[in-house]
């Protein structure tokens, strides 16, 4: 899942310039799995969404004991990235054509997030000027 040519994200940020991390979504991060001295710790990246200017992309990372050869996942989360323009406005990306079933699922979880985080601002939002209202 992790792990590929990863083809359609590199062709994607060769087009973008610049992109700023917007948002680091807390899907599960902290200690999974402690990471000792001596591992190897290793960083696995995949694009899992697009949108018309922004892009999730899912971070893992893994420790591997040398030793024993035990790898374990010790974290994870999804960042959002804005592509900018030369005077540092967003900008359209090119959107992300899923090559295989596992990108297309990861396309649609990540959509789903999408919109539950949506429907997660707009409940605060409505709190927020609930509480002021008061």
């Amino acid at each position: 899942m992790w792990s590929g040519n990863g083809s359609g994200a590199k062709e994607l940020f060769w087009q973008i310039k610049h992109a700023v991390s917007a948002l680091t979504l807390t899907i599960i991060f902290g200690i999974l799995a402690t990471a000792y001295i001596g591992n190897v710790v290793s960083v696995h990246c995949a694009l899992n969404y697009v949108g018309s200017s922004s892009m999730e992309v899912g971070v893992v990372m893994v420790a591997e004991d040398l030793m024993t050869v035990e790898t374990r996942r010790i974290s994870s989360s999804q960042v959002i990235f804005v592509a900018l323009d030369k005077d540092g406005r967003s900008t359209p990306v090119p959107p992300l054509v899923p090559a295989d079933a596992d990108e297309q699922a990861r396309l649609e979880q990540a959509h789903i997030r999408r919109m539950r985080m949506k429907e997660i601002d707009e409940e605060l939002a409505k709190m927020r000027q609930e509480m002021s209202a008061t």
